[in-house]
C-alpha cells in the first residue's frame, strides 16, 4: 500500500473522530440549553412561590390584627406559614439541584468542545501533509514524465529508434 493511500485512509478516519466528536459536542450542547431551562424554570418557582407566601402571611395577620386571637387560630396560621416555609425550602433545594447540574454539564460541554478542537486540529495537520505529499508525489511524477518525454525526444532527434538499437 503506498503511503498516498495510508494517508487517505488514516485521514479518512481522523474525520470520522472529528465527526464524532462534533456530534458529542452538539449533544452536550442541547443538554446544557436543557439544564439552564431547568434551571430558570426552578429559579422562576422559588421566587414566585416566595412572593406568594409572604402575601398569603401579610393577608392572613391582617385578618388577625385588631381582634381577639385564640391559641387554636394561632396554631393554625403558624401550620400554614410552616407548610409554606417547608414548599419554600423544597423549591429552593430544586432550584440548587437544576444549579449544579447545570455546572456538570456546561463542564461536559466545556469538555466536548476541547474534544472537538483536538481532534479537529488533527484533522487539519493530517490534511495538511496529505496535501503536501500529493503535491510532491504530483511534482514528482511531471518530473519522470518530463524526463521519459526528453529522453524520447532525444533519441528520436538522433535516430535511435524507441528501444535503444539501431536497426
Amino acid at each position: 500500500m503506498s503511503v498516498d493511500k495510508v494517508l487517505a485512509e488514516l485521514l479518512a478516519l481522523r474525520r470520522g473522530h472529528e465527526q464524532r466528536a462534533l456530534d458529542l459536542l452538539t449533544q452536550r450542547e442541547a443538554e446544557l440549553w436543557r439544564a439552564e431551562e431547568t434551571r430558570a424554570t426552578a429559579d422562576d418557582k422559588a421566587q414566585q412561590h416566595q412572593a406568594d407566601a409572604q402575601a398569603r402571611e401579610r393577608e392572613e395577620l391582617r385578618a388577625l390584627q385588631g381582634r381577639p386571637v385564640s391559641s387554636h387560630d394561632i396554631l393554625g396560621l403558624q401550620d400554614r406559614l410552616d407548610a409554606m416555609a417547608a414548599e419554600q425550602g423544597q423549591l429552593k433545594a430544586a432550584a440548587e439541584t437544576a444549579r449544579q447540574d447545570l455546572a456538570e454539564r456546561a463542564s461536559a460541554r466545556d469538555d466536548a468542545r476541547t474534544a472537538f478542537r483536538t481532534r479537529q486540529r488533527a484533522t487539519e495537520k493530517l490534511a495538511l501533509l496529505a496535501g503536501q505529499r500529493a503535491r510532491e508525489t504530483g511534482r514528482r511524477q511531471a518530473a519522470l514524465a518530463d524526463d521519459a518525454d526528453d529522453e524520447k525526444n532525444t533519441r528520436g532527434a538522433s535516430g535511435v529508434p524507441p528501444g535503444g538499437r539501431r536497426a
